[in-house]
Order: structure tokens, then C-alpha cells, then sequence
């Protein structure tokens, strides 16, 4: 008989933890299906005094919030929860930005289920905007464990190595434009 450990509910993290979590958009085309749109989540290495419990449970919330499962349950279907605003970008301070027209930019945010705050994907990868606002969809993976990665083969990488020991969540988010 095989026993899984229930992982407990954690609250999804708000904006102190903003900095820490990277978020690393990737077109995949390693698919005989097509391309697929892929957005991983991960927090920073651990800091001096930072327990992995405390980046584990913060990472817990975010998957959480996303309605996100394990991913050896397979990816389900979570909603609109990543809002895409073509054509304009934010200028300001950190949660006092101010949004802007500008052509050619795109403004991408992510609902993780905290009342007050919204993750912003990064704008650096217009071929990814494009590709997710054409497909709808985007497949989005939470790691509970720190680590440090960019974008394509290191984010799944990574994303591999969590799902091989039972610490990345996953879920498929629908795009609202």
C-alpha cells in the first residue's frame, strides 16, 4: 500500500515576498502537439537565516491560490487567472506603478489568489505574450523547493527535476485579453 503525506494549506504570500519568486516565461516546442506556453514559479536561493520550510510553505500558498495540484495528479484546468493588456507597460515605484500606452508592450499579471496582490510576468519575451493571447492557454507550474533559473531549458529543468521528487504543481491557466 503506497501512503502520500498531505501537504497542509498555507495562505497565498503577499507583496514582501514579490521579490523573491521568479518568474520565468518559456515557449515550448518540444511537443508534437505544437507549441506550448509555460510559466514556472520559483523561489529565490535561500538567504542567510531562511528556513526552506518558510520558501516551501510561501510556494505552497502561491500553488494554492492558483488551484493548482501535484504533478504527478496531472495538470487540470484553473481559470482565468493571467490577464494580458496589450499595448501599454507600468512606470513607478513598486505597488504605486502607474500603467502607460505603449505600443508594443504588454502588461501580463497573474492572480494567485491573494486578496491584495497580483504577480506581473515579465514583458522581456513578446514571442511568449503573443503565443499564449493566440493559444488561450498557458501552462503554469509552481516549485516548492528555492532554486535559480531563466527562461526554456533551465526552467524545465528544473521544472523536471521538481516533478521527479514530488515538488512542482501544476495546472493549465486560461489567458483573459
Amino acid at each position: 500500500m503506497t501512503t502520500t503525506r498531505a501537504l497542509p494549506y498555507a495562505p497565498p504570500p503577499g507583496a514582501a515576498r514579490h521579490n523573491q519568486i521568479a518568474v520565468a516565461p518559456w515557449v515550448d516546442r518540444s511537443s508534437a502537439a505544437g507549441a506550448h506556453c509555460r510559466l514556472l514559479l520559483v523561489h529565490d536561493p535561500l538567504r542567510p537565516g531562511e528556513q526552506l520550510c518558510e520558501v516551501a510553505r510561501a510556494m505552497l500558498g502561491v500553488a494554492s491560490g492558483l488551484g493548482l495540484a501535484p504533478a504527478h495528479q496531472g495538470a487540470r484546468h484553473i481559470g482565468p487567472v493571467l490577464c494580458m493588456r496589450h499595448g501599454a507597460t507600468t512606470v513607478g515605484p513598486l505597488h504605486g506603478e502607474r500603467v502607460l500606452h505603449v505600443p508594443g508592450r504588454t502588461i501580463i499579471l497573474l492572480n494567485y489568489g491573494h486578496e491584495d496582490c497580483l504577480l506581473r510576468v515579465p514583458d522581456g519575451n513578446p514571442a511568449w505574450a503573443a503565443t499564449a493571447a493566440t493559444l488561450g492557454q498557458v501552462h503554469i507550474a509552481v516549485a516548492l523547493d528555492p532554486g535559480s533559473v531563466g527562461p526554456g531549458d533551465d526552467a524545465a529543468s528544473f521544472a523536471r527535476r521538481s516533478a521527479a521528487v514530488g515538488r512542482l504543481w501544476t495546472g493549465i491557466a486560461s489567458v483573459r485579453t
